[in-house]
């Protein structure tokens, strides 16, 4: 579902029933869509329901990137730094909530693991018992769904395509490892470290602090994008 994207259109009765309940117009749109798709999610679960097959029904709920760009604009990435367009943590943390009757505990939060979204193939090809291409990014995350604090896993590397004009949102490419995070753009510049698991508003910047930490990763990044394949140029 993508109701919640822009640009929001809700139709004349959603757009009704919450006007006036934003900040502005704006935001009433925005919460009308929200409304509007759970509501589309209440008619699949009840349909779910309906056919005997909720409980036989693994659900996943997440997102791909932050609140939508703008100081003033609807959505909030609550403590962390950043929003959509962004590689800081408001930019790339993202809600994962999992309904797994006789697998997933209800009520049960876990704060520590570490996913991305390269890893939901692999963890319901898993599930389901279906070979995982050869190749393929990301792991089999299932036993941090049912209860089991992941602990390990290999670096995470992330890229943002975007225009130069957007550099006010920070470098362009990151690798997570273990609790920390360093952010750089492609050439090895505006190089940023952060201590996640101290410091996951991205307050404190340790590339001075702890450079060997931060040479390290940069080499690992560096190596990372090297191999990534030409971006595409535009047509004439």
């Amino acid at each position: 579902m993508d109701d919640v994207h822009t640009p929001w259109q809700p139709n004349v009765a959603q757009a009704a029933a919450v006007k006036g309940k934003g900040r502005d117009a704006r935001e009433d749109k925005f919460l009308a869509v929200l409304v509007a798709m759970d509501a589309e999610i209440g008619r699949l679960v009840a349909g779910l329901r309906a056919a005997g097959e909720l409980d036989d029904t693994l659900i996943v709920f997440t997102s791909d990137n932050g609140p939508t760009i703008g100081a003033d604009t609807p959505g909030s990435a609550g403590p962390y730094r950043g929003r959509k367009a962004s590689l800081y943590e408001g930019g790339i943390r993202q809600p994962l909530i999992v309904r797994w009757p006789g697998q997933v505990r209800p009520g049960s939060r876990d704060m520590r693991s570490v996913v991305q979204a390269v890893d939901l193939y692999p963890t319901l090809a898993s599930i389901a018992g279906a070979a995982r291409p050869v190749g393929m990014d990301g792991i089999d995350v299932s036993a941090a769904w049912r209860g089991r604090v992941l602990t390990k896993r290999p670096d995470l590397y992330t890229h943002i395509a975007r225009p130069a004009a957007e550099r006010a949102f920070g470098p362009h490419y990151s690798i997570r490892s273990g609790p920390w995070k360093l952010l750089m753009d492609a050439d090895g510049s505006a190089v940023e470290l952060y201590d996640i698991a101290r410091d996951p508003q991205e307050k404190h910047d340790r590339t001075a602090t702890a450079p060997q930490v931060a040479e390290r990763l940069k080499t690992k990044l560096s190596a990372w994008i090297g191999r990534l394949p030409p971006r595409p140029t535009a047509a004439n």
